[in-house]
């Protein structure tokens, strides 16, 4: 996952130190174990709405299709659902999102909360970061403009309200001295 997120140094960062390369590795590998202490599982990492179909003609979950799995390996159970409620492409209200923790924990009984809402935190804002490098790359490297003008300031908005989350202090200090600098 960390390798994963490098790419936030290479295209948002380019100028960057190598202190500030380490401390963005150290800050991360501080709290990415948080994010492991929830049941592992299949993860599909481009998990949202367009990458799911539905196939009507059959019943119950097995209604629910999914494309563009390719990259699928195995992780915290967290990460798609992140993935879902926090997309880069469109705005999931706090209402919905609320509910959907909670019908989604609500299957995991045995899971304690904090743990849980922790490794959603944690993943959630990873998820962030590397998305800011995607769409940055794609505008540079690919000339593909549309995802950094449209989405980036969606995903920056979400990558903060995750940032606020006390688990990931050191991360959101990493990012105020390194990339906001407000």
């Amino acid at each position: 996952m960390l390798e994963d997120i490098e790419l936030f140094l290479e295209w948002r960062t380019p100028g960057i130190s190598e202190e500030g390369k380490t401390n963005f590795r150290a800050v991360w590998r501080e709290v990415l174990p948080m994010a492991h202490l929830v049941p592992m599982s299949l993860l599909l990492r481009d998990y949202h709405v367009a990458n799911l179909m539905l196939l009507p003609d059959r019943a119950g979950i097995r209604q629910a299709g999914l494309l563009d799995f390719q990259d699928a390996y195995q992780g915290p159970i967290t990460y798609d659902l992140a993935s879902l409620l926090e997309d880069a492409r469109r705005d999931v209200p706090e209402s919905l999102r609320e509910r959907m923790k909670a019908r989604y924990v609500a299957e995991f009984p045995y899971l304690e909360r904090g743990t849980f809402e922790n490794s959603t935190a944690i993943l959630a804002a990873l998820r962030h970061t590397r998305v800011l490098a995607i769409f940055e790359r794609l505008s540079q490297r690919d000339g593909k403009h549309d995802y950094k003008r449209l989405h980036t300031p969606r995903v920056e908005r979400m990558l903060r309200r995750a940032l606020s989350h006390p688990m990931l202090a050191t991360v959101g200090q990493w990012f105020e001295k390194y990339v906001w600098k407000d």
